[in-house]
This record gives C-alpha cells, structure tokens and sequence, in this order.
C-alpha cells in the first residue's frame, strides 16, 4: 500500500488530482465516472446536440510488457 500511497499524497498535496478523476479519487469509483459520462450524454440529447463515444480499451497493453526486464 506504500507504493499506492505515495503517488496519491502527492497527486492531493500539490492540488494535481483533476476534478473529475474516478481512478483513486477520494469518494469515486467507476460508477461515479459512469454517471457523469451517462448525464452528459442525457445533457446533450436533451439539447439536440450531437454525442460521438469513443471508447479505448488498453487493457492487454501489459501483455506487451517483458516482466524478466522489469525484475533484472
């Protein structure tokens, strides 16, 4: 927990966490993100606009990663 801790003291100390940050934010998670992004699509109906959604999944970017390197 040291090593989660550290980055998220100085992220809060120097005023660097952003607003709408849901990845360890104090009070969010990924439903809080999923209810912002939700509204402002809502939000955007409601006022005739047009929505586009990308979506980017970078989950198997650390398939890619050479963990002996890491460990050497």
């Amino acid at each position: 927990m040291i090593v989660a801790n550290q980055p998220k003291s100085y992220l809060y100390a120097n005023n660097l966490d952003g607003e709408l940050q849901s990845a360890y934010g104090k009070k969010h998670n990924t439903s809080t993100a999923h209810l912002k992004v939700v509204g402002d699509i809502r939000s955007c109906i409601d006022q005739d606009q047009g929505v586009i959604l990308m979506l980017l999944d970078i989950s198997a970017a650390f398939d890619t990663v050479d963990y002996d390197i890491l460990a050497g």
